[in-house]
């Protein structure tokens, strides 16, 4: 497994793949995606997802045309970037 650091402090290459470590805070959750890779679970608006404000994700590119992104830490979840 090649891990590298590139331009900047907080983005990696791994194994050829581009990731960034970003807070829960800057992250929309959309759904999480079940342990079993079986499918994902819809985040509802009414979700308090607060909790992990302070977590550190590594984000992956998931979709470029919808602008999502998998945000792995000890759960893993499909996310959009908050502005």
């Amino acid at each position: 497994m090649l891990q590298k650091r590139i331009s900047s402090s907080r983005c990696f290459s791994f194994e050829g793949v581009v990731a960034m470590i970003l807070k829960g805070k800057k992250l929309q959750f959309i759904s999480f995606i079940k342990r079993d890779g079986s499918g994902v679970v819809m985040v509802g608006d009414t979700d308090n997802m607060s909790y992990l404000d302070e977590d550190n994700f590594k984000i992956m590119r998931l979709s470029i045309s919808e602008k999502t992104f998998i945000a792995c830490g000890f759960n893993s979840f499909i996310v959009k970037l908050r502005c």
